[in-house]
């Protein structure tokens, strides 16, 4: 009897440390999201500077086309001063020195607008060439944040399904507890014959008895995690006692077992 409980508080005990590497490692996982917030809000942070950025080069180049539109403007009126030369040329043709160099100024003062206009339209030419690169890359940092979204998407649903196991874990420890308990609360009895199930011998009836599953019913009830948890104290596969059909076995067997199951 001091043997099985020893067994049942080294299970015990090895379940607490199981629950206690699940919770570190939940905690390694709810530190891993928050820094991946932390870097999505710092890029978002980026992104915004970058707009910002995008939207005072705009600024500048409306302001490039404004500056265009007064040179233009000043360019129409010089046009105008040199048609109202012309025709003071022409009334004043006995003055022909003076015309001919008014004529130079003027042909001199339209290479120099000519010039200044062949520069705006270059770098206006500039400023959109700039502008295009500043769409393509606003377009490249919007598909990156679309991605660290997804990504924080799996990351945060990552984080739902180990909560949810964990969960499951804990319920199914707090079942093992309250077996344990209801054991501890039983008289010490004999229960069925184990070995009439295919697969168990006499060393696991043995085991599984000093783990306290001691009928045909015990075993027909186990889930899954139960399985896996009676399979790593007997130090074999889950697989074998699904292969060896247990739990079917003890369920054909509880319906004819003399001893009634607790």
């Amino acid at each position: 009897m001091t043997a099985q409980r020893d067994t049942l508080r080294q299970l015990v005990g090895e379940r607490a440390e199981r629950v206690r590497q699940l919770e570190a490692e939940l905690a390694q996982r709810t530190d891993l999201l928050r820094r991946t917030k932390a870097e999505l809000a710092q890029r978002d942070e980026a992104a915004k500077r970058f707009e910002t950025e995008a939207a005072t080069r705009a600024d500048a180049v409306r302001r490039l086309e404004t500056e265009l539109e007064d040179r233009n403007g000043r360019l129409q009126h010089l046009e105008a001063e040199r048609a109202e030369r012309s025709a003071t040329l022409t009334r004043l043709e006995g003055e022909l020195s003076e015309h001919a160099e008014a004529i130079r100024r003027l042909e001199a003062l339209r290479a120099e607008q000519n010039e200044a206009r062949t520069r705006l339209e270059a770098e206006i030419a500039e400023r959109a060439d700039t502008a295009k690169q500043l769409d393509a890359a606003l377009t490249v940092r919007a598909e990156t944040m679309r991605r660290l979204a997804t990504d924080l998407a799996e990351r945060a649903e990552t984080a739902n399904r180990l909560e949810a196991a964990l969960a499951t874990r804990e319920e199914t420890m707090r079942r093992l507890e309250a077996q344990i308990a209801e054991l501890r609360a039983q008289p010490p009895a004999e229960g069925d014959d184990l070995k009439r199930i295919k697969g168990i011998g006499p060393a696991f009836e043995k085991a599984l008895k000093g783990l306290g599953i001691c009928h045909y019913a015990q075993i027909a009830a186990w889930t899954e995690a139960e399985v896996e948890q009676v399979a790593a104290q007997l130090r074999i596969r889950p697989s074998r006692i699904h292969r060896e059909s247990w739990v079917s076995g003890a369920a054909a067997l509880a319906g004819t077992a003399s001893t009634p199951a607790p």
